[in-house]
Formats: C-alpha cells, structure tokens, sequence
C-alpha cells in the first residue's frame, strides 16, 4: 500500500509540474528534491525520537543549521536585511523553531505514517494564505495533482490505522 501511495503521490506531483509543457522549467524539479529531504529528515527524526528528547532534537537541529545558513547567506554577498523584512524573518524563524519541536514531538508519540499526511495540511493552508495575502491561487493542473497527493497520503493513513486495529485485536 505505502509503494502504491508512493507511485500515486508522485504521478500528483507530475501532474503539477506538467513536464511537458513547453512552460516547464527546471527550476520546479527543487521542490521534488525538498520533498525528498524532507522524508528523509522525518525517517531520522523518527529514529532520533527512539533515544532522544524532542527539545534535544530540536536544538541540535538548529545548532546545526544556522552555521550552514549563515555561510549560504554570507556567500551571497552578506545581504543582511533590516526593518520589517528583519522582523517577518526573525517571526519566520521563530515559527519554524516551534513547528519543528511539535513536529518532534509528534514523531516522539506516534507512529510516522499516522503523521505524514498531517504535514500535507501545509498545502491548504499555504494556498489559503497566499490567497488572503496576494491574491495568488494555483490553476490548471495543481488541483488534480493535489487531490491524488492527499489522497494517497490518506489512503495509507487508513491502511496504516486498519492494520494498527486489526493486530490489537489479535493481541487481545
């Protein structure tokens, strides 16, 4: 079920991407590597949570992090940033701190397939926002793709659930 999911959530991000269309551009293929870092971070994360505490997690990540994001914003020739730019990034940095550190927790307390679909939570809500925000809202084919993304990742939630039910039963 979960090698199904797979093939289906990223035939949704094909048809999102519509490689090929003439206005495809290579640049849209990022979020595909993004995607699949991510998944990568949530599988140790997962693991981490086995021996470690989510604020631990949590703060070694960001030790981590913000020497390699300072170097990559120093590299691009110091840009440094003031006023409300300054202040929405320091917000921004401070939602991922806490975003992170429940989503720590989370993997801390179940298991990582029940999680997974939650974060595609983030689509409708960055849509959402960027709608009340800009005035920006997807069109063509971003919306069939979406539905089989969600719906894979529901499908998956559900067989995961079913087959969590069915082995408490033959426990009990």
């Amino acid at each position: 079920m979960r090698w199904l999911a797979t093939i289906a959530g990223f035939s949704g991000g094909m048809l999102i991407l519509e490689p090929w269309t003439e206005s495809f551009h290579w640049g849209a293929i990022l979020p595909v590597g993004a995607a699949a870092f991510w998944a990568g971070t949530s599988l140790v994360t997962k693991k981490l949570t086995r021996t470690e505490a989510a604020d631990t997690i949590t703060l070694y990540l960001l030790l981590l992090l913000t020497p390699v994001n300072a170097f990559l914003a120093f590299g691009n020739d110091g840009v440094m940033v003031s006023g409300l730019s300054m202040w929405l990034l320091l917000g921004a940095g401070g939602l991922t701190v806490l975003a992170n550190y429940l989503l720590t927790l989370a993997y801390q307390k179940a298991d990582a397939a029940f999680i997974q679909p939650f974060d595609h939570l983030k689509l409708p809500l960055n849509i959402a926002v960027g709608w009340f925000a800009f005035g920006f809202a997807p069109s063509g084919a971003f919306w069939p793709g979406a539905i089989i993304i969600v719906g894979a990742s529901l499908l998956v939630m559900v067989d995961e659930t079913r087959a969590t039910r069915k082995a408490r039963m033959a426990d009990a």
